[in-house]
């Protein structure tokens, strides 16, 4: 996700630098190149659906486009005003897990998911699209966390690979990207690859 400032409807007071807001709906925009990075190893082939599940300033779906230009992309946001959302063939304002149960045919997920329901968010994924590859950038620190801890050991990722250097500000703790296939690969599969370098 990319921008300069926050919804002006969230924070009406004044512009927020998106680097420097931690806020209600758990955002950090993602720079683009880091955006880039990560779609250029996220999917072997063409996809035919991508769906990006907090879309925000739409830095993974230009990366995407870039990509993939014929794939339909279906972009979801709480915030009404994301403005990654005029980018998409199928605008969705609301929660990823509400409209999770209507999506169908979907061959990769990916993205920044909010921290603070990224549990959910990959669960409720890998539960209702067993079919697709699942991307998401999560804090490297999860597989230390005991409620990841137990859902890694049961749905381990294929790969898990660290993101260099910190692309949100230094509340933000180390970042890696978190890749589960369609079908599941063995525990021995889990290997660091090669860092992401983004800048």
């Amino acid at each position: 996700m990319s921008g300069d400032t926050v919804s002006p409807s969230l924070f009406p007071d004044r512009p927020v630098p998106r680097s420097e807001v931690h806020d209600v709906l758990d955002r950090c925009y993602t720079p683009s190149s880091l955006a880039e990075a990560i779609v250029a190893r996220a999917y072997v082939g063409t996809p035919r659906r991508v769906v990006e599940p907090s879309v925000g300033g739409g830095a993974f779906v230009r990366a995407v486009r870039a990509m993939w230009p014929e794939v339909e992309v279906i972009g979801v946001d709480l915030d009404p005003e994301a403005t990654g959302l005029a980018l998409v063939d199928r605008p969705i304002r609301g929660d990823y897990l509400d409209v999770l149960p209507d999506l169908e045919d979907v061959d990769l997920v990916i993205g920044n998911l909010p921290f603070g329901v990224s549990l959910d968010h990959v669960r409720e994924t890998r539960a209702r699209l067993p079919r697709a590859s699942l991307v998401a950038v999560l804090p490297w620190a999860y597989p230390g966390v005991r409620k990841w801890a137990d859902y890694l050991a049961a749905d381990p990722p294929a790969s898990v690979t660290p993101i260099l250097g910190r692309p949100w500000n230094t509340r933000v703790r180390e970042t890696a990207v978190y890749h589960w296939t369609p079908v599941r690969l063995s525990r021995a599969t889990i290997l660091g690859l090669p860092a992401i370098k983004w800048r």
